[in-house]
């Protein structure tokens, strides 16, 4: 593994984006939240005029509730119904995620569900946007893919979850069809 960028190089690593015309910075991890200077980072490129958007699991969001208005918005994987979702991402996790949500809606931060579809929860797919429209908030669906850096970073692993083709096409005809009648809760990605 590679060190971590310190605070300036990260500084200078934003400074350098905006100078080339970024406009949004989406801060992922692992668990952001777990460096200590997290919100310096957040703070130094909201100055520079970025729409700031973080990644979370939703851990240690209690914690830090009181700090967080300084990002434009949050997003949280939750991958459907409690069982399919900790089957997933870990026991306990599915309760996690929804404490944080309840906390960042009272906040009235902006809030977004990213929705990891496998073969393990196409069928959930309804039940996880019945949950989303009662929390008013939305859910960004996107397919499980292989990479060093995705979702599925080992060949075994991905080929254990992804779905097949027909189950694909189903499911995106699925969410294509609400979206056209106007369910605004349904993000998709590629």
């Amino acid at each position: 593994t590679r060190p971590e960028m310190t605070t300036e190089q990260i500084y200078r690593m934003i400074d350098e984006f905006v100078d080339l015309g970024t406009s949004r910075l989406s801060i992922t991890g692992g668990e952001p939240l777990l460096r200590k200077d997290f919100f310096d980072v957040v703070q130094h490129a909201r100055k520079r005029g970025l729409f700031v958007s973080l990644a979370t699991n939703g851990s240690l969001v209690d914690k830090v509730i009181d700090r967080l208005s300084i990002v434009n918005s949050i997003n949280m994987t939750l991958d459907g119904t409690e069982s399919i979702h900790d089957a997933q991402r870990g026991k306990g996790s599915y309760s996690v995620v929804l404490k944080a949500i309840e906390l960042l809606n009272i906040k009235k931060i902006p809030v977004y569900i990213v929705s990891v579809i496998t073969k393990n929860n196409c069928a959930d797919i309804p039940e996880t946007l019945k949950l989303a429209r009662s929390l008013n908030i939305k859910v960004l669906f996107q397919p499980v893919f292989f990479s060093e850096q995705s979702h599925a970073n080992n060949r075994e692993g991905y080929n254990a979850i992804k779905y097949d083709n027909q189950a694909m096409v189903e499911t995106l005809d699925y969410l294509i069809r609400l979206k056209k009648q106007g369910d605004s809760s349904i993000i998709l990605s590629k």
